[in-house]
């Protein structure tokens, strides 16, 4: 999901005689997200509002519950739903005292009947379920309610696509003694709305990594989508080895398999459980680009044994396959190195974009155009101008820096590249000193400007941390005999499988949270926590 479900803000009124089962049945759907009523923008509401006080019974029924938790702990159950009908027990708080201390003794009495101790068990879990409903129902009336009269109001965020069965809940369980009101323009409310997250989402842990840097602002593009795709490409060229891949592939399975199985594990060890589905594909990545590279735990004569396959495909994919061995080597990385620039400014390139849609759903008009419009035009410019100074067959990607440093231009362009990126350089600090004053122009622009050429040179990490595996893959290979056995290939595979493994996830992750994210992603929103029993 690209954005997050809609919401609408929802105040209703209900009489007090009705209160418990109107919050208990909310509770049930889990679908409200609770406001302070008392922090409402409305003054004239506000002035009506009284505050709700807990009462000596609320404290009480908070306590008797504490009591029941740990019985139930004790006796190693698991606490059951909460269900209306539990409001019954209210104001019987003697009697369920009473009844505790006789569960107590029976159940540690080993002569009690099995259908007798049963029965103690049930009544057991209706009490913790009753006394845990009313606990929950003062919680949200203390925290979150307010007393007009004989009415409690409250103010909360619901899915707009669940309207309905809220408000056909709140009447039902009201006796049609309730009043509310929707506010679907949420222009009108000062307050940022929360982002609903999808628990459930095949995102799984990419949308966590993006949860990492921050949640999503309400209308905000969640690039976890996104992510899903690019993340797993860079770690693939930077870790790509069939054996490494495979060794990592098997790893993950049986990481998933814990997951799956819930088995118990270290607190340090959980986020990496819990990341599993991106190890797998990360693995899956790694194998693939291992295969272009012809390279089985760092030899190709392996890869060559087990695939019957000769040379490297990724030679024969660009036309290196009939030079030598070392000339074709050196043509492979000076392509990757600029594959990866490529990859940045495409990268980058697409996260304005991103920006700029979000600005046009904030109805940001004068900063979209004073940011991501002009940035883009910018950085648009210097992208053509490398690609056409790659391409052309009578010039290089370095003479690019000495042309725009001499004001020259080449047979292919009508000017020098130094006029093409200046105009819209300048074009951005003046537009910028008319919407945010020239200090504010100059630092934001020179900042731009200067991150058009440090974000995209940092995606040269792919290619070096691709050379680091392969140098350590190389060093795998030394020896020969036991020391090639036992010392050089195992600990170069140890090595690779642990610190750079870890390093390459890293080197991954920085790319997408700074050098992408920060073109289009605020993550300053906050979740949408419904209220639930």
């Amino acid at each position: 999901m690209i954005r997050s479900p809609k919401v609408v803000r929802l105040r209703f009124a209900v009489i007090r005689d009705k209160v418990d089962s109107v919050l208990v049945s909310l509770g049930q759907l889990g679908l409200v997200h609770f406001i302070d009523i008392k922090k409402t923008s409305n003054k004239e509401l506000l002035a009506m509002i009284k505050p709700y006080e807990l009462s000596s019974e609320a404290y009480g029924i908070s306590e008797i519950h504490s009591k029941v938790s740990r019985l139930i702990n004790k006796v190693g159950l698991q606490p059951r739903k909460v269900i209306t009908t539990d409001l019954n027990l209210k104001n019987q708080f003697n009697k369920i005292e009473e009844a505790i201390k006789s569960i107590e003794s029976m159940l540690s009495d080993q002569h009690t009947p099995k259908d007798l101790m049963q029965k103690y068990i049930d009544h057991l879990l209706n009490y913790e379920a009753a006394l845990r409903a009313l606990r929950e129902v003062e919680n949200v009336k203390a925290m979150y309610g307010g007393v007009v009269g004989r009415m409690f109001v409250f103010d909360c965020w619901v899915p707009k696509e669940k309207l309905s069965i809220v408000t056909e809940t709140i009447d039902k369980y009201s006796d049609q003694l309730s009043i509310y009101e929707v506010i679907e323009d949420l222009e009108e409310i000062e307050e940022k709305p929360p982002t609903v997250i999808d628990e459930k989402s095949k995102l799984g842990g990419f949308a966590a990594l993006t949860r990492g840097f921050g949640i999503p602002v309400y209308g905000e593009i969640d690039p976890s989508i996104f992510m899903m795709i690019t993340f797993p490409i860079f770690f693939g060229i930077m870790f790509g080895d069939v054996g490494h891949g495979l060794i990592f592939f098997i790893a993950s399975l049986y990481i998933m398999h814990i997951k799956r199985k819930k088995i118990s594990i270290p607190d340090i060890f959980r986020p990496i459980v819990q990341g599993a589905d991106i190890l797998i594909i990360c693995a899956v990545f790694s194998i693939f680009f291992g295969f272009l590279y012809g390279e089985f735990l760092g030899s190709n004569e392996w890869f060559k044994a087990l695939t019957n396959i000769n040379g490297k495909p990724i030679y024969s994919i660009l036309g290196l396959s009939g030079l030598e061995e070392e000339v074709a080597e050196h043509r492979w990385f000076i392509i990757l190195m600029k594959l990866c620039i490529y990859i940045g400014m495409l990268h980058i390139i697409f996260g304005l974009v991103l920006d700029i849609i979000n600005k046009i759903t904030e109805k940001e008009y004068k900063h979209m155009f004073s940011g991501p419009v002009l940035w883009l035009w910018f950085y648009g410019t210097l992208t053509v101008l490398f690609t056409l100074y790659d391409f052309n067959p009578t010039t290089r990607v370095s003479q690019l820096l000495s042309d725009v440093f001499s004001a020259k231009n080449p047979s292919f362009l009508p000017v020098s590249p130094l006029y093409l990126l200046i105009v819209p350089a300048i074009t951005m600090f003046t537009v910028r000193i008319f919407i945010e004053g020239f200090t504010e122009a100059l630092g934001e622009s020179l900042e731009h400007l200067i991150a058009s050429i440090s974000n995209t040179i940092s995606y040269l990490r792919i290619f070096a941390f691709h050379l680091v595996h392969w140098a350590i893959s190389q060093i795998g290979l030394m020896g020969k005999g036991s020391i090639y056995i036992y010392l050089s290939l195992p600990l170069a595979t140890f090595l690779i499988m642990t610190l750079e493994l870890l390093a390459t996830f890293m080197q991954a992750l920085r790319l997408h949270w700074v050098e992408w994210f920060l073109k289009f992603y605020k993550g300053e929103g906050y979740i949408f926590k419904p209220f639930q029993l």
